[in-house]
């Protein structure tokens, strides 16, 4: 016996929370209007007075019976137990309804990717299936189900599942008004309501190839641990279990394991990081709940928010089955209608034109088509036979609506195309009766553009910062995304499955005129790889930005009638410099076996090297390839708030920047809103009265926070290898390049050394 906490065991007993005097007995709690969300309220901490087993799950056993009580009072208030519904809904209904579904097909071995796009694919242990309101999907590890509606339905099991949510709705009423009671009583409340639109239903088996659980190594995972995601904050999360099994009455096969994540989910868990093990308090025990068949567990309130559950399985040769019904209430995003709606609203406003404008309908674009389409097709066959009567309507108008964007997109390029070739145009006389209309449409093009530019700047430069680097960065993104759902969808675990759960085809037909599609739903004027069409863009806004033809697309040459074609070899090699050297895609090969520097302005490049800066923001995402290699900073003059070297900068005598330093970047944090964004402002410098602040006036922005690992400053130690040149790679990374002593005047790339990852 100890009296501070290592980890620890639990068994099961009811309780819950209670209700506030001004409400009548029964009534649902409601959640504040706009008072600051109290997710910073923390669980209570456990008493260090209390025993607690040494190396083993707290549970509701002798000689811990008191400290198990103590801990469902303080840190694990929030937790409810039901025993048994059985005055409400039998468990023989509910059971035979789950067999049934199980007869029907459908639960099914989903193949999750945890990491995110590009990393390795999983096949689950557990089968499963959603079902809930019409519209509803649930997003879990990178994959998103899609929910077989209970409405309207006439499946009496699918009746059954709806009956059951009814009645956990009822007795979740009950329970948050017990714990508003409480919270009340120490001056705070309840934020969450009653109520779910989902029901994820688990099917699992005591298989022996599951993992032991991590922490304590008692028992095995069955679902490990993790907090509930894409739910509605202080939302309740209502668990009903039943078991199958001939010794299902005299055995603890199975048990739910209970700990403390400060903001594990809810509204502040973007300030946590991706590294969930900090978070863990080491003073609250673990615990382990045993519960019979039958009975159901509440996560209330804010608990999703603070603490992590998983499944345990403890019996050595059983054969129990358990299947668990988890109710919940999703974010409103999770629901195809509210995505409908979404690109409704955009495509209404098609007649307008700027970069807000086409940035929103760009993003939308690829939400649409990875977060959506591509989720649908991915999981195979027998799930499309399952669902697509229920989600035909839905996903035929998401792919009208991902045809209508990819036109959009091919008419907002086409635009910019020919404002760019207006501007390297003649004022000559037309050649014919095709090049007039062509000329006329060139100059109402660069009329627009003009204009564009206008509202944010009066420089030219401006074009390429504000119109057509954002598009093609944009259009990279896809491209990417295109490339990694390939990968995912040629997963060797899908080998391993049966044929119906491989992927399908996503019906996507590229290349094809809208107005002449024969009534397809998914069709596209633009190329499935996008990446050329955005090295064109670059090219497209150098041209319009100096007025010279050299920087048109070889296929632009042809249409203007000012000069004939550029042909000779020094151009061509202008024009490759151009779109393809100084804007590579972050997915570049390069960025894995050469050097760069990052320039920054002065001061922010003395501070970050000072480690007073511990967070550099940009517009931009890091090459993937870049994070935890050696970098260096190249001081700069201050000045506007974008480059101003030339692409290729020779290291002289008297060089335009200075090399200062190096850093490591160990992380990128994505900023969405200007609450994440100011959380952090003592780390990135960026004060709301800044220039550079990107949320100013309510506007929507994306920012992307390279976190300072370690760093170097060139005052205490020389530069290893003296430089001829830096060479623009990709916005304000550049490429370092030594002179080369068998080619005079020439340079070459300084090639990176074998390091380890930090």
């Amino acid at each position: 016996m100890r009296k501070k906490k290592k980890n620890s065991k639990n068994h099961a007993r009811n309780m819950g929370s209670s209700q506030s005097p001004q409400r009548k007995k029964g009534a649902q709690p409601q959640p504040r209007a706009a008072a600051k969300p109290p997710s910073s309220v923390l669980p209570l901490p456990f008493p260090s007075s209390q025993p607690l087993p040494e190396n083993s799950f707290l549970r509701n056993i002798e000689p811990y019976k008191q400290s198990f009580q103590t801990a469902l009072d303080t840190c694990y208030e929030g937790f409810a137990v039901d025993m048994s519904l059985h005055d409400d809904i039998s468990e023989e209904t509910v059971q035979n309804a789950l067999l049934h579904l199980e007869k029907q097909g459908f639960f099914r071995t989903d193949v999750t990717q945890p990491f995110g796009l590009g990393t390795k694919c999983a096949k689950t242990f557990v089968t499963r299936c959603l079902v809930g309101d019409q519209g509803t999907t649930y997003k879990y590890l990178g994959l998103r189900m899609f929910s077989k509606p209970w409405h309207n339905n006439k499946d009496d099991a699918l009746q059954a599942i709806k009956t059951l949510n009814h009645v956990l709705t009822k007795r979740t009423e009950h329970h948050l008004s017990e714990l508003d009671k409480k919270k009340r009583a120490r001056g705070g409340s309840v934020q969450g309501r009653a109520g779910f639109d989902i029901v994820l239903i688990n099917r699992m088996e005591p298989l022996p190839e599951l993992k032991k659980e991590p922490s304590l190594g008692q028992g095995k995972c069955a679902v490990s641990w993790h907090a509930d995601s894409s739910l509605e904050h202080y939302s309740t999360i209502a668990v009903y279990q039943t078991l199958v099994g001939d010794k299902v009455s005299d055995a603890n096969d199975w048990s739910v394991a209970l700990r403390v994540a400060h903001h594990a989910e809810g509204p502040e868990s973007s300030r946590r990081g991706t590294d969930i093990q900090s978070t863990l308090v080491a003073d609250a025990p673990t615990l382990s709940v045993f519960l019979p068949s039958g009975s159901a567990y509440y996560l209330l309130d804010d608990f999703n928010h603070h603490h992590q559950h998983a499944v345990v399985s403890e019996g050595e040769d059983s054969d129990t089955v358990r299947f668990s019904c988890t109710h919940r209430l999703l974010r409103q995003s999770h629901n195809a209608n509210f995505m409908l709606e979404r690109c409704q609203n955009v495509v209404k406003l098609f007649h307008k034109k700027g970069s807000k404008i086409w940035r929103s309908e760009q993003l939308l674009l690829t939400e649409v088509e990875s977060e959506w389409i591509r989720q649908f097709y991915i999981q195979g066959q027998a799930h499309y036979d399952l669902l697509w009567a229920d989600w035909s309507d839905s996903m035929q108008r998401l792919l009208r609506y991902w045809s209508q964007l990819e036109t959009r997109t091919k008419q907002t390029i086409d635009l910019l195309q020919l404002a760019a070739e207006a501007r390297c145009g003649s004022d000559g006389p037309p050649s014919s009766k095709v090049e007039r209309k062509r000329r006329d449409k060139r100059k109402k093009a660069l009329e627009i553009v003009d204009e564009l530019v206008s509202r944010v700047g009066t420089a030219r430069m401006t074009a390429i910062q504000s119109l057509y680097d954002p598009l093609a960065d944009l259009l990279r993104e896809r491209a990417e995304m295109r490339r990694l759902w390939r990968k995912r969808e040629e997963e060797h675990v899908f080998r391993v499955l049966d044929r119906s759960q491989r992927p399908l085809p996503v019906p996507f037909e590229y290349g094809i005129d809208a107005k002449s599609d024969g009534g397809k739903f998914a069709v596209s004027p633009m190329p499935e790889d996008l990446s050329a069409m955005a090295d064109r863009l670059v090219a497209l806004g150098r041209a319009f930005v100096s007025g010279d033809e050299k920087y048109l697309p070889e296929e632009c040459l042809t249409t203007t009638n000012d000069a004939p074609p550029m042909t000779n070899e020094k151009n061509a090699k202008e024009r490759r410099l151009t779109t393809d050297e100084h804007s590579r895609p972050l997915t570049w090969i390069g960025w894995d076996d050469l050097e760069f520097g990052l320039e920054m302005q002065s001061p922010w490049a003395g501070l970050l090297i000072e480690n007073r800066k511990t967070i550099e923001t940009r517009a931009y995402d890091l090459p993937r390839a870049l994070v935890g290699k050696r970098i260096e900073i190249l001081q700069s003059n201050q000045g506007s708030l974008v480059s101003s070297l030339d692409n290729v900068v020779p290291m002289t005598h008297e060089p335009l920047v200075t090399r200062v330093g190096w850093c490591i970047f160990t992380n990128v944090i994505r900023y969405e809103n200007e609450e994440m964004f100011d959380a952090d402002q003592d780390a990135h410098w960026v004060t709301r009265e800044s220039d550079f602040y990107p949320f100013k006036e309510g506007k929507k922005a994306t920012v992307y926070g390279w976190v300072v690992g370690e760093v170097g400053s060139y005052t205490n130690e020389t530069p290893s290898v003296p430089l001829k040149a830096i060479a623009r790679r990709y916005r304000s990374l550049f490429e370092l390049q030594v002179s080369e002593s068998s080619s005079k005047g020439s340079c070459m790339p300084l090639k990176r050394k074998k390091r380890r990852r930090y």
